[in-house]
């Protein structure tokens, strides 16, 4: 998939290309998807989880979404490959068997905070 394929991708999957504004989330991506730059990096942390997982997001006509409540994190929600045998207990996640449907997850502070800060527009 070339650039242009890629970026028209995201566009149908945030429903940008039918209404002029949406966002998209993904975990970060590895380099082989060819993926444009996100706009924003968010973590659980920031929005009253104390979990670390990052979170790209790709806003076409939205602002940058705000933390609502940011605590210490204290776990790694879900390692990614094999990250988690490199380091300290704490970088060991969560969740180290089913692992793609752990990282599919959207935490309740981070869809909240979606909704009361974009709802409206």
């Amino acid at each position: 998939m070339n650039y242009s394929q890629t970026e028209s991708c995201l566009a149908f999957k945030a429903g940008t290309c039918l209404c002029g504004f949406g966002g998209l989330t993904y975990p970060v991506p590895s380099k082989v998807f060819c993926l444009p730059p996100y706009t924003q990096a968010i973590q659980p942390y920031q929005f009253g989880h104390p979990y670390t997982k990052k979170t790209c997001l790709w806003l076409k006509g939205l602002p940058p979404l705000e933390s609502t409540n940011v605590v210490e994190p204290v776990a790694t929600w879900c390692p990614s490959g094999s990250y988690s045998h490199k380091h300290g207990e704490q970088h060991k996640g969560m969740f180290t068997t089913d692992r793609a449907k752990n990282r599919a997850k959207t935490f309740q502070g981070i869809a909240k905070a979606m909704a009361e800060q974009w709802g409206n527009l």
